[in-house]
């Protein structure tokens, strides 16, 4: 997918590596997982294709098909053991949302993060408005998510959204 953006059949697909993963650390073969994008970005989000066909269905099949879409990629919860998010580029919207759902964020320092859906004009949806203000407060969770303002992976450690930015 194109800079990893975020399809329902890509999410199928995390669905099942969290199956096999669950299966490895009860095996002992894992103690940890690492996720990160392929390429230049680690998600630019779901799929904008996707999301504008959501605006020809009704709200309630809405509902249904969005929280399936956003359960498939925060499964990751379910993992039995830590899970570092290794934002190496872009992190948008609800790529971002999927990072925050991790257990610790680490950015380049010139990786783009942010919360866009008001620019688009949708609620934060993928648990941006549990995750943000748990992890870095409600003052910065009300900045990122009522501005859409993207940051720097070095921005975003200052505020607390990643534990570090490191160079590339």
């Amino acid at each position: 997918a194109r800079l990893n953006a975020m399809t329902a059949a890509m999410g199928d697909e995390f669905v099942a590596v969290v199956e096999r993963l669950s299966v490895m650390e009860a095996e002992g073969q894992i103690g940890a997982v690492v996720v990160s994008g392929e390429g230049r970005a680690f998600s630019a989000g779901g799929d904008l294709a996707f999301l504008n066909r959501r605006t020809r269905d009704t709200p309630s099949r809405n509902a249904a098909l969005m929280r399936k879409f956003y359960e498939r990629f925060l499964c990751v919860r379910r993992l039995p053991v830590p899970v570092v998010a290794a934002i190496n580029g872009a992190a948008i919207g609800a790529g971002l949302c999927f990072a925050l759902a991790c257990d610790v964020r680490v950015a380049a320092a010139s990786a783009k993060l942010g919360i866009t859906f008001v620019g688009l004009g949708l609620h934060p949806g993928m648990g941006a408005t549990h995750f943000l203000p748990s992890i870095a407060g409600p003052q910065v969770a009300a900045r990122m998510m009522l501005t859409g303002e993207v940051v720097s992976g070095a921005e975003a450690a200052k505020l607390g959204v990643v534990v570090e930015a490191v160079d590339e």
